[in-house]
This record gives structure tokens, sequence and C-alpha cells, in this order.
């Protein structure tokens, strides 16, 4: 009977294991937990990531309206210059190409201002890009993008990876004492 009633108090034990692992922790409602979620700098990551998405989707005035300040009078002159669907095109293809991306935490730079640090994969270079962000009342936007890098890696995306064996026996360290030196 008590091994019966050991492997029922185990077994509920254990269910109770796997609907806490499945259902995840219970949300906090702490000001620090909220304050991740709701503050600047997750704010400010989904406007690179909606920005990163309307480049995807071709919709320039989407795009176009993430900017402000003096790149953004840029870019309307870049637009000017190559109109409107060519402008577009490019911004689709470039997101088509583009195999991945990682978008680094926001930096805060200052007040009500961030930095934000996105490297992106294409098949034949890395691209890192960091995006300045500013806060005009509650919305946030682009005001500056600067390419910091474009490295091409020494193997090209998509080739398999390979492994070389060490050449030899890892690198033994010396004596430790005087007494122990030749």
């Amino acid at each position: 009977m008590r091994r019966a009633m050991a492997a029922f108090v185990t077994l509920i034990l254990l269910a109770g294991l796997c609907w806490h692992a499945v259902k995840g922790p219970v949300a906090s409602s702490s000001p620090s937990r909220q304050r991740g979620a709701n503050g600047p700098e997750a704010a400010a990551t989904r406007v690179v990531e909606g920005l990163m998405a309307k480049a995807r989707e071709g919709d320039l005035s989407g795009y176009l309206d993430r900017f402000n300040g003096p790149f953004r009078e840029r870019l309307d002159h870049e637009v000017a210059a190559k109109g409107r669907e060519a402008f577009a095109e490019e911004l689709r293809k470039a997101a088509q190409t583009r195999k991945s991306h990682a978008i680094f935490a926001p930096e805060p730079d200052g007040d009500d201002v961030m930095r934000i640090t996105v490297e992106s994969v294409y098949p034949d270079h890395n691209e890192r890009q960091t995006y300045r962000l500013e806060r005009t009342g509650s919305d946030w936007s682009v005001t500056d993008v600067e390419t910091v890098r474009a490295v091409t890696p020494a193997a090209k995306y998509g080739t398999p990876a390979d492994y070389f064996a060490p050449e030899g026996p890892p690198v033994e360290s010396g004596p430790t004492t005087l007494s122990e030196r030749p």
C-alpha cells in the first residue's frame, strides 16, 4: 500500500512539474518586469523591428514615417531622385536578400536617445548598422543610421561547417617551480 501511495504522490508531483514547464512561469506584475516590456528600450526596439518589416513589405510611406530630422530629408531626396516605386523595390529586394539579422539590446545615449545595433547576414557579406533613435513625446523615430562595417566572412552563407582536428597535443605548461627547471 505504501508503495502505491508513494508512486501516486510521485506521479502527481511529476505531472505538476510538467504542467508548470509547459505553462511557463506566472507573469509578474512587478514594476521592473512591466518596464522591460513597455519601457523605452522595448519601444525603441519595436520601431527598428517595424522599420525592417516595412522594408520587407515595400511599404515606402510606412518606412519613411519611422525617420525624422536631417536623415529623413536625405531619404526624401533619394526617393525623389530614384522614384517611389524604384526605391520601394530596392527596399523589398534588400530585405529579401537578407538571410538573417540580429537586433542587439538598445543602449541609452543621453536623455530620450537610444542607439540600437542591427547585424544583417547577406549571402556574400555581413553588415552592421547602428540606428540612433530619439523620443519626441511618446513616439520614437530614427534620426541617423551608421553603417559601421560590411564584413565578408571566410565561408559563404550556407556553406557546411568543417571540422579540423587539432594538429597535435595541447600546449603543455612548463615547470612550475624553480627546482623543476633544468
